[in-house]
């Protein structure tokens, strides 16, 4: 099916402006003593883009389709919006939490990091079927471990400043997922990456108006590892994703989201380091992806 204008207003449009809303909402409507902290308040309004996109794509087919997805969800890809506002709500509660409980909260992200992908996984059954015991356990260790690892990464971002490049990184490499797992015959999948990239756009476009930008995407971690993590996942066990791809696509998250703190120390090289480390795997991924599509249009 040909891509138009109106399928970019709903994976495009909508979600940048939904998440922009939410991020001036938090950052002027609720500008009190009170007001909600900087993770609150990035974490709700990439959640809030992300999901009103995810039901957006559906909502082209129609309303009765869009919500029945959303509130019946039956394979994978209809469970990201409900995992994504856990995620977010792990974060918000985070965020205000006193220090006793930050230890328990951590367990709590810990938990969720094994659900995602068990979650994700249970309804391939066919794979699943085929599986040993082992095999069964040593993939649900494997992915959860990297859906923590991603979480963790996301969040350490902060720790080496530069939000802005950051956050333009991030929506760069949401796009080369889109394109690779759309190349590997998953076109659904694929918009969802549009849709995370549009989020992150609209969110850190009014932030950084505002003068809110603070550390930018990592206040958003826990919404942002499970979206993008999620889509390399499904992408790997329900598409064509070679594992070398999403070997691939997992460094350039990796390499915007997170470098040693302190090396190289001058800030200049630290982003030219960041942004190959981010844009070269990323750029083999999306080629291979394409060539291989282009090769075998039917394979």
């Amino acid at each position: 099916m040909p891509f138009g204008p109106s399928d970019l207003f709903w994976i495009g449009v909508v979600p940048s402006a939904a998440a922009a809303l939410a991020m001036w909402v938090c950052n002027r409507l609720l500008a009190r003593p009170t007001a909600t902290r900087p993770a609150a308040t990035w974490s709700l309004s990439i959640a809030c883009g992300l999901v009103v996109g995810m039901v957006a794509q559906n909502v082209r087919v129609g309303w009765p389709t869009a919500l029945d997805k959303l509130l019946h969800p039956r394979v994978a890809i209809d469970w990201l919006p409900w995992l994504v506002l856990v995620a977010a709500l792990i974060s918000v509660l985070a965020a205000y939490a006193p220090r006793s409980w930050q230890r328990w909260l951590v367990a709590l992200a810990c938990v969720f990091a094994i659900a995602t992908p068990l979650r994700l996984l249970a309804t391939n059954a066919s794979a699943m079927s085929r599986w040993s015991l082992g095999e069964k356990l040593g993939i649900l260790a494997f992915w959860s471990a990297a859906f923590a690892a991603c979480w963790l990464t996301f969040a350490l971002g902060r720790l080496n400043r530069q939000p802005l490049l950051r956050s333009g990184l991030l929506v760069v490499v949401a796009l080369g997922i889109s394109l690779t797992v759309a190349a590997s015959g998953a076109l659904t999948l694929g918009e969802l990456g549009g849709v995370a990239a549009a989020a992150l756009l609209g969110a850190t476009g009014i932030a950084a108006a505002l003068g809110k930008l603070a550390d930018g995407p990592s206040h958003a971690a826990g919404p942002l590892a499970v979206m993008l993590g999620g889509l390399i996942l499904l992408g790997y066990s329900y598409s064509s994703l070679a594992p070398t791809n999403a070997a691939l696509l997992a460094i350039s998250l990796a390499a915007a989201g997170w470098l040693p703190t302190n090396w190289p120390r001058h800030s200049g090289w630290r982003a030219v380091l960041r942004t190959t480390l981010a844009l070269v795997p990323l750029a083999i991924a999306v080629a291979s992806a394409v060539a291989t599509a282009t090769a075998d249009p039917y394979g």
